[in-house]
């Protein structure tokens, strides 16, 4: 973690016209509004910033499964662009956090897996609330789980080694699919494993105070964070939402949380962001715009 952040200056917004809508120079498509642009600077322009991020359905397309998920072309260069000029660079998932940050590839980037669980940079991974009776029970829900839904069409059990996730996206009838997961998941829920629902997938994690909102917490906390920029787009981004509302109100940090909206994200998510972008490729210029407008201060 960078034990100092790049002194940088934004070009000020007071009194300035809308930005007319240039070429995406991302090849992305769409720009961000420019009040989520402008929006954006100014909480960066706070030192020591951060900016953390969801990836699917975010930073990747949302994708039929899980192993087909990708990050945008041009996020990753944006990314690295942060890195050195943020106190902080975060990818927050409910995937595993090795398996987000090999999709990603960016050096210097914190990754935080399985919803905080999981703490990932530079090659070293950290585990948290994680004591073995739990393991043990999960092992058992896992397997007793997959024979369960061997026969089951449109189900899909996911192994992400603190949790296990029951996707239905490709069932036929998905109100059913998902009373089915939320069923088959809550059989084995208790002291020792709670249920996680997201977008068309129920989890089932060792139980933890970790969740998106926690980790933001500890994001904010742990880099004494000024300013912190989130973006998601499922319902357990809104924990993060929430929790960059309270920083927010207590004064001391300066925040912004953006929803990407897609068919499928949740009203849940969308009514706790600040502001709303037209999906992943909007965060995506997002992302290069403020990558690209830092600029050293000298003298």
């Amino acid at each position: 973690m960078p034990t100092e952040q790049t002194a940088v200056s934004w070009p000020s917004p007071a009194g300035e016209p809308e930005p007319r809508q240039q070429p995406d120079a991302t090849g992305l498509g769409g720009l961000p509004p420019a009040s989520c642009l402008v929006s954006a600077q100014r909480v960066l322009a706070a030192s020591p910033a951060g900016l953390a991020t969801d990836f699917d359905g975010t930073i990747s397309a949302i994708a039929a499964r899980p192993e087909q998920a990708a990050v945008l072309d041009g996020v990753r260069d944006s990314l690295r662009r942060l890195v050195p000029r943020l106190a902080v660079v975060a990818v927050v998932s409910g995937r595993r956090a090795e398996d987000v940050a090999q999709r990603v590839g960016v050096s210097g980037v914190t990754y935080v897996g399985n919803h905080g669980l999981e703490w990932h940079r530079d090659g070293v991974t950290e585990i948290f609330d994680s004591p073995p009776a739990a393991q043990v029970q999960l092992a058992l829900a896992r397997d007793a789980l997959r024979l369960l839904l061997s026969q089951t069409p449109g189900f899909r059990l996911e192994e992400k080694g603190l949790a296990v996730a029951l996707h239905y996206r490709r069932a036929q009838r998905m109100e059913r699919a998902r009373d089915l997961a939320l069923e088959l998941a809550g059989r084995f829920a208790g002291d020792q494993l709670t249920m996680l629902e997201g977008r068309r997938v129920v989890e089932l994690r060792i139980a933890s105070r970790w969740n998106k909102g926690t980790v933001m917490q500890a994001l904010a906390t742990k880099h004494d964070l000024r300013g912190l920029v989130y973006l998601g787009d499922d319902v357990t981004d809104a924990d993060a939402f929430r929790a960059l509302a309270e920083l927010r109100q207590a004064g001391r940090t300066r925040t912004l949380s953006v929803a990407a909206a897609n068919p499928e994200a949740l009203i849940a998510a969308l009514e706790a962001a600040d502001v709303e972008l037209d999906g992943p490729p909007a965060v995506g210029s997002l992302l290069y715009q403020l990558s690209v407008g830092f600029t050293a201060r000298t003298g």
